[in-house]
């Protein structure tokens, strides 16, 4: 029952209060959704289209988040939480009573307090922070202070409460299956996949490892659990799919896993094993990030994005902008990228992108979910071989 002169958020009619409350608790549902997606892509990806919006840089990215302890609760997405907390408070706002105001004021108050925990322990703990995560954050900020401010109807509703939780037990019941069945189809593709991977021989890493790396998890190549060699053409658009790839690869297996890069231009200005002309500013391109320096993998991910519309003069253009102009042409450098290339001899590199895993050729970018499965494969591997004893 409402106190005579009580305010009321919900109570009192559509106003703009009331529809600022409903825009926000359909923006925290949509949030959620796009994380809950986001969550799925990641450890069960059909694709690597997923997250782009998500992943601005090393700091505001989503894929680091979903991998931290917090992200799920028993199997379950924790942004299956906070899409019900949004449809919970979306519900209350459209149709409203004391019960309902009393509960969601309370539900907000919640929300909110797990979110500012939540937004510290990215901060302090993980050092990373996920940009839709903090919208949802923000919306649930908005809504918590509405009710602070607006409404005076506190008590919860134990029916309402009920309720609640029995819709929050049952998705998460729900979730629990799906992800089950998404492991179990998986772990079929794996017996399969893994028994491919070891009918091929091993055919180790080059004898020079590449100064060209886009992960590094142990300063010699050899020491890491995980070994990625890539043989690579910036004009090549499975290239550039592998590239892709990699930005998930990368902070999934951060500190497990080393990836160089050799330059294998499919051109014939710089490639002797080229009998025809293909990607005519693939040599040039290999030029310029050969010279990059320490910003390699910066510069690498700058040339692939510029794929379709790569060109002399932004080749010079950004040789210029990071001071490698003279180095491009200089024949030292040239020199450099004739031994990448002389590199993928002894592993009959005819196409690209063409990698090696653990020492294991494969040709063509294979699709990411594959890709993780062999991964995960050859690290428990590691982890669960035998210790060597150093002082015996």
């Amino acid at each position: 029952m409402i106190i005579e002169n009580q305010k009321t958020l919900t109570l009192h009619g559509m106003n703009i209060k009331q529809m600022i409350l409903i825009a926000f608790s359909v923006s925290m549902s949509v949030a959620s959704l796009y994380l809950l997606n986001h969550h799925f892509e990641t450890f069960f990806p059909t694709g690597i289209s997923q997250g782009v919006i998500c992943n601005i840089n090393s700091f505001f990215n989503c894929d680091t988040v979903a991998y931290s302890p917090i992200a799920s609760l028993f199997s379950v997405p924790i942004a299956l939480f906070g899409m019900l907390a949004g449809l919970f408070l979306l519900l209350g706002s459209i149709l409203p009573s004391v019960s309902f105001e009393g509960t969601n004021n309370f539900l907000a108050k919640v929300n909110f307090v797990g979110c500012i925990l939540l937004f510290l322990y990215s901060i302090l703990i993980l050092k990373h922070l996920c940009p839709v995560c903090t919208l949802y954050y923000i919306f649930s900020g908005v809504v918590a202070v509405l009710f602070w401010k607006y409404s005076e109807i506190t008590a919860p509703s134990l029916k309402i409460i009920s309720i609640y939780l029995a819709i929050t037990i049952a998705a998460s019941l729900i979730t629990i299956l799906y992800v089950k069945g998404k492991e179990a189809n998986r772990d079929i593709l794996a017996n399969t996949l893994i028994k491919d991977y070891d009918s091929y021989p091993n055919l180790g890493s080059p004898e020079t490892p590449s100064p060209y790396r886009l992960a590094s998890a142990a300063e010699r190549f050899e020491n890491a659990p995980l070994q990625l060699t890539i043989f690579s053409d910036f004009q090549c658009p499975s290239c550039e799919l592998l590239s892709k790839m990699m930005e998930k690869v990368i902070p999934r297996y951060a500190g497990k896993i080393n990836i160089q890069y050799f330059f294998y231009p499919l051109d014939m200005a710089c490639n002797p094993e080229m009998t025809r002309p293909m990607h005519q500013f693939a040599c040039q391109a290999a030029y310029l990030a050969s010279c990059s320096g320490p910003h390699f993998k910066e510069v690498h991910d700058q040339i692939f994005a510029q794929m379709e519309t790569l060109s002399d003069q932004w080749l010079a253009d950004k040789a210029k902008a990071i001071g490698a102009y003279d180095c491009m042409s200089s024949s030292q450098t040239k020199e450099q990228v004739q031994k990448q290339i002389e590199a993928a001899k002894p592993f009959n590199v005819k196409s690209t992108p063409t990698f090696l895993l653990n020492g294991v050729k494969i040709e063509g970018a294979i699709p990411l979910n594959q890709l993780f499965i062999l991964l995960d494969e050859l690290l428990k591997r590691v982890e669960n071989a035998p210790k060597q004893c150093t002082s015996c």
